[in-house]
């Protein structure tokens, strides 16, 4: 059985354009995840004089975001798996 040392084939391998797609694929998902908190940002000090939420309460609807995306991953990966 052959042994195959990851290490040593990470450090053997060119930038070439598969990684140069993965890195700008990342990149993308990045931007998509962080949009929605960056507008929720935006839109909250708008929300708050509107709806007449207390800082607290603004505070509570970023947290709620935040949880509701983390059990939505875990929805998605038990489902993958």
């Amino acid at each position: 059985m052959r042994t195959i040392q990851v290490s040593e084939m990470m450090d053997e391998q060119k930038f070439n354009r598969f990684h140069l797609q993965i890195l700008l694929c990342c990149i993308f998902i990045i931007i998509c995840d962080g949009y929605d908190m960056f507008m929720l940002g935006t839109i909250l000090p708008s929300l708050m004089a509107e709806w007449r939420v207390t800082a607290v309460e603004a505070g509570l609807f970023s947290s709620y975001a935040l949880f509701g995306m983390m059990i939505g991953a875990l929805v998605f990966w038990t489902a993958c798996r």
